[in-house]
């Protein structure tokens, strides 16, 4: 696009992206050779000189221009403390038939968009959120220190979501918003829980594995008495307490006679090994990231069996689900329905709470890891029915 006087570049940020919502009549878009956000004021000659363009010479790069300025409004509704993972999947729902339309973003769009989310939650419940995403920045790294501990990625994303869920309770879920010092008393207290959790998981494990040990471990003191006195090792006559440790891992008797007497055999190690789990986890076929925040869960020792690895990977791929693609499907099934142009101030584009949890639980009620076809079908059909039941009745 050639220069223009009226165009002005703009930070990333939501800041400015209220400020273009209050300015007056404007649209965004991508400068493609600059790589920055910048608004366009719609004037009577602005929209002349664009008509004239679009027909004397089409830039190849409309759409990619015009679609990052909604998805890099979509990033800065992600990054705002603010707001939590519900307001970027509705911000979402109501751009998708935009996006869909090929409409540019404009400062009346984004001033919809943001009273909408603003609606959703009160005053003190969006500062609260503030507080806790700072809390969960900062303080949690210093409280760690003080316990002599440390965490990982996926360690502090599960302490970040219980300090959330815990200042929003201390608040009376947006009664009120609580100060600082409470917050961070909520937060210390959050960090306690978890470093004496992962060090009880620890404990629990050590003893388990010691137990698995000591169940395999061969009748050593007879063996040795019978190769003195025969100078030759016995036949094979199993300890019963071993015989049990021995076929409940699938092996012979032989092994327990076969290794020499003066060092016990292999041990055949729990089925919830680590080495187990993350081969588990390698085979399914999950979305976006969560496949490596489980991963580490798994190595941290924060999950120990299949039925926590499933749970925690069903839960991150219906999160990852819900951010990433819910608002998009809900918008293809609004305009497989006809209902996507008659839509007006996005009231039929925001996703429903009741449609989001029966999508939810359709991945976190399984008992097994969900693979994402399945979970992109089981989806996508409760959204199709959803808009079915409640969008196709109404009249244009």
């Amino acid at each position: 696009m050639g220069a223009d006087h009226a165009n002005q570049a703009i930070p990333v940020n939501i800041s400015e992206f209220r400020n273009v919502a209050e300015g007056g009549n404007a649209q965004l878009y991508l400068d493609s050779r600059t790589d920055e956000l910048k608004v366009r004021r719609q004037t009577f000659l602005n929209r002349a000189v664009d008509w004239v363009r679009a027909r004397i010479s089409k830039n190849p790069l409309e759409a990619t221009e015009r679609d990052a300025a909604h998805s890099r409004f979509l990033r800065a509704i992600a990054d705002y403390s603010g707001y939590d993972g519900g307001d970027v999947s509705r911000a979402e729902a109501l751009l998708s038939t935009d996006v869909i339309a090929r409409k540019p973003l404009s400062a009346r769009r984004i001033r919809e968009v943001l009273d909408d989310l603003d609606s959703r939650s009160s005053e003190a419940t969006r500062d609260n959120r503030t507080k806790a995403a700072w809390m969960s920045r900062w303080r949690v790294a210093e409280q760690l220190s003080a316990h002599g501990a440390e965490a990982d990625e996926g360690e502090r994303e599960l302490i970040a979501d219980r300090i959330k869920q815990a200042v929003q309770a201390a608040g009376g879920h947006g009664q009120r918003s609580i100060a600082f010092r409470e917050a961070a008393t909520v937060t210390d207290r959050v960090v306690a829980d978890f470093v004496a959790e992962r060090s009880a998981r620890a404990e629990a494990l050590s003893q388990a594995r010691a137990s698995v040990r000591q169940d395999n471990e061969p009748p050593a003191t007879a063996t040795s008495a019978a190769v003195l006195d025969t100078g030759s090792a016995p036949a094979a006559v199993p300890n019963p307490d071993s015989l049990s440790a021995v076929q409940a891992t699938g092996r012979g008797i032989a092994s327990v006679t076969a290794a020499p007497t003066d060092s016990p055999p292999a041990v055949e190690r729990s089925p919830e090994r680590p080495k187990d789990l993350l081969r588990l986890l390698g085979a399914a076929k999950l979305p976006g990231n969560v496949k490596s925040e489980v991963r580490k869960l798994v190595r941290s020792g924060t999950v120990t069996d299949r039925s926590s690895l499933a749970a925690h990977a069903n839960r991150r791929t219906a999160d990852w689900v819900r951010e990433n693609r819910i608002g998009r499907w809900y918008a293809q099934a609004q305009k497989h329905r006809g209902v996507g142009n008659r839509v007006r101030h996005g009231e039929m584009l925001m996703a429903p709470k009741s449609m989001l949890d029966a999508v939810a639980r359709s991945i976190t009620g399984s008992e097994d890891i969900v693979a994402y076809p399945a979970v992109k079908d089981r989806a996508r059909a409760l959204i199709a029915q959803y808009v079915s039941n409640e969008i196709g009745n109404i009249q244009p």
